[in-house]
């Protein structure tokens, strides 16, 4: 049986700026207690009150680089995930294979809602290549967001119905192709089991539960933020 690692959070840019603004600040505030308490006022290394000047500018210069940069990089991360949706909506290849899914789904509601002992499952009949399709897109769209390439809330607030209503009809064959390839939409069945949370999980066949260190807790907790 196939194997992977399991899936672990995506360490942002930002997060790593974001603990690089933490260090300096903390290495400035204990540099000032140094100051302050420890060093005599009559030795060489006691900073005067220019000194002092230049040291808080060059402080505020390198955090307000660092805030800087954290900015543009989330403003940078959130239009490429707009574009990625645009692209999509205007794509006639997905929106095709979106509508054909739609319109199966909907059928099928329809006959089960006229035979509630319907047997029938909701990919009987469905066309496999635009099921491949739209479920591929949503794998593509979870290893961005695991990749730290694409912005989770506005997917979330964008695509978290369809996503929920894809996996509910498409389950079993779902786990059906993970039986013999359990590498198949790990990402999604991750994604959905976190947008999801009030739906049952897909089956993971693949990878034990994820054991994550106090600073990858510290990471997902900050990317979440």
């Amino acid at each position: 049986m196939a194997t992977h690692k399991a899936l672990r959070p995506s360490k942002k840019p930002s997060t790593l700026l974001g603990f690089l603004l933490f260090g300096v600040l903390v290495m400035f505030g204990v540099f000032c207690l140094w100051q302050m308490y420890l060093v005599p006022n009559d030795v060489a290394y006691n900073l005067g009150p220019s000194q002092w000047v230049v040291m808080f500018a060059a402080i505020a210069a390198i955090c307000g680089w660092i805030i800087a940069a954290v900015v543009t990089i989330r403003n940078s991360v959130k239009q490429h995930t707009i574009n990625t949706l645009l692209q999509s909506r205007l794509s006639a290849t997905y929106m095709g294979y979106a509508d054909k899914i739609s319109a199966h789904y909907e059928a099928y509601d329809e006959r089960r809602r006229l035979n509630p002992d319907l047997v029938e499952a909701p990919t009987d009949g469905v066309d496999k290549l635009a099921l491949r399709y739209i479920l591929n897109y949503f794998e593509f769209i979870a290893i961005g967001i695991r990749r730290a390439d694409l912005d989770e809330g506005l997917l979330k607030d964008s695509l978290r119905s369809i996503l929920k209503k894809n996996v509910a009809m498409s389950r079993l064959w779902i786990e059906e192709v993970r039986e013999v390839n359990p590498l198949l939409y790990q990402n999604l069945a991750e994604l959905h089991r976190r947008w999801c949370f009030d739906d049952t999980p897909l089956k993971d066949r693949s990878a034990p539960p994820v054991v994550m260190s106090p600073y990858e807790r510290l990471v997902e907790w900050y990317n979440e933020v």
